[in-house]
């Protein structure tokens, strides 16, 4: 009874080990994009900028302040006052004095130049949140990358170790047939030679498969055993492709759209600094003083006088300064827009060879379809005519041997084909992609 719980208990352990060590595609992604410090700096920049669009925009309200003076006031030179730009300096009675006002200004300008400066660090914001979405389309096509070929030697790896089994079986035949008399050694050694092939090329796969396992780690951040399993990706075979690239959906060009339509308003506040400022203000005074006490001049404060006013100031001349600035943007406006055009070419560029690799892809699975129906109906020929003593065992285990070479085949070309509907939906529907993996909720602000 002990005996039977403990193999029970060793069974669940390795089941749940068998488990643990296995890597999946959405794991993946999840884990890498909680992982990455890339994506989370490119959040951080949202937050700059942010902060900088809030910034700005409080130079659209009214400035407010109040201030206070106390001072005891020694008049050195016995004379009558002596004014300085409307500043009495000398003359004045010695006192402790105390004043206090309140004075506000507000730019009428603000709302044809500040505001559109205001308008373009709003936009910059939004082109900071399309660029951390351009870094995350970055890292998810970077570790499909790494996925599909994780993916591809691991299948290599479970059909390779099949296929030499059979390429022992044939050599171990083959040697006994030898021993018989019924084969000669150059075939034997023929054997020999396939099989000890085979195994220095799964060697060199299961190091490619360890390497990528390492670079899976340092994206993910999760440590896996060297023998884990890589679960395949699964084609859905039915992708539509849009006649018509759908390039202008793109994080990238969106966020290059929207850093252009950003310089657009920085042209026009640079336009508008040739027109005049325009500030309201205001000042509301009290003052307080006493020849001996400090106290009494404090509370001695009292109304004196307000002013209200508009004040216009008309640029003349400032060394050029504005028409340089003009000009700057003017061709940072002509760049983003090349800039712009450079991207949709790109990204023209990447749908169209997506799309085409993906139909190729198509057609070489009905082709690897066929192959494996007709491997499997040999085999089963084989077989049967083994039964009967047409064939030999050697027949029987070369057929298998080349029906897994065809079903490895095959799995790879699922495999590339299920990839390539990965990157198709990343690059035309990104937003819907990221449904699947916790939506896009690092990018925000």
């Amino acid at each position: 009874m002990i005996r039977f719980i403990l193999i029970i208990f060793l069974f669940v352990f390795h089941c749940a080990s068998a488990f643990a060590d296995s890597i999946t595609y959405e794991t993946a992604v999840k884990d890498a994009l909680k992982n990455s410090a890339k994506v989370k700096m490119k959040a951080e920049e949202i937050g700059i900028a942010h902060a900088y669009f809030k910034e700005n925009q409080g130079g659209l309200y009214p400035q407010i302040s109040a201030n206070t003076r106390m001072e005891k006031y020694q008049n050195l030179y016995n004379t009558e006052n002596i004014t300085i730009s409307g500043e009495v300096v000398a003359g004045e009675q010695t006192a402790w004095r105390n004043s206090a006002y309140l004075s506000g200004q507000y730019y009428l300008s603000n709302w044809y130049k500040k505001r559109l400066e205001v308008n373009y660090y709003e936009k910059l914001r939004d082109v900071r949140t399309y660029d951390c979405i351009s870094e995350e389309k970055k890292l998810i096509q970077e570790l499909t990358d790494i996925y599909n070929s994780l993916a591809q030697e691991n299948l290599k790896l479970k059909y390779g170790l099949e296929i030499l089994a059979r390429l022992k079986d044939i050599h171990f035949l083959k040697q006994k047939g030898f021993e018989g008399g019924i084969f000669p050694y150059e075939d034997v050694l023929k054997a020999e030679a396939e099989w000890v092939g085979m195994d220095r090329e799964l060697a060199g796969v299961e190091k490619a498969f360890r390497e990528n396992l390492e670079k899976l780690k340092a994206y993910t951040g999760v440590a896996y055993d060297s023998r884990a399993d890589v679960k395949t990706i699964i084609a859905d075979g039915n992708l539509v492709i849009s006649e018509k690239s759908p390039i202008e959906k793109t994080p990238e060009y969106i966020a290059r759209f929207k850093e252009l339509d950003a310089l657009k308003s920085k042209q026009k506040a640079a336009a508008n600094n040739y027109l005049p400022d325009i500030q309201l203000y205001g000042r509301y005074e009290l003052f307080g003083q006493d020849a001996d006490h400090f106290d009494r001049a404090v509370k001695d404060v009292r109304q004196t006088d307000y002013v209200a006013g508009i004040f216009l100031t008309l640029p003349l001349f400032d060394g050029g300064t504005k028409k340089w600035e003009r000009a700057r943007s003017r061709l940072e406006l002509k760049r983003q827009e090349e800039n712009l055009k450079a991207v949709a070419q790109d990204k023209g560029k990447d749908i169209a060879a997506l799309n085409t690799g993906y139909a190729e892809l198509k057609k070489a699975l009905t082709h690897y379809r066929k192959l494996q129906e007709q491997s499997a109906r040999m085999l089963e020929i084989t077989k049967k005519a083994h039964t009967l003593g047409d064939r030999s065992l050697i027949d029987i285990a070369t057929m298998e041997k080349e029906a897994l070479g065809i079903d490895r085949d095959l799995k790879l070309a699922e495999l590339s084909t299920a990839i390539y509907e990965k990157r198709i939906l990343l690059e035309t529907d990104y937003e819907n992609f990221m449904k699947d993996y916790n939506g896009n909720r690092t990018c925000k602000y």
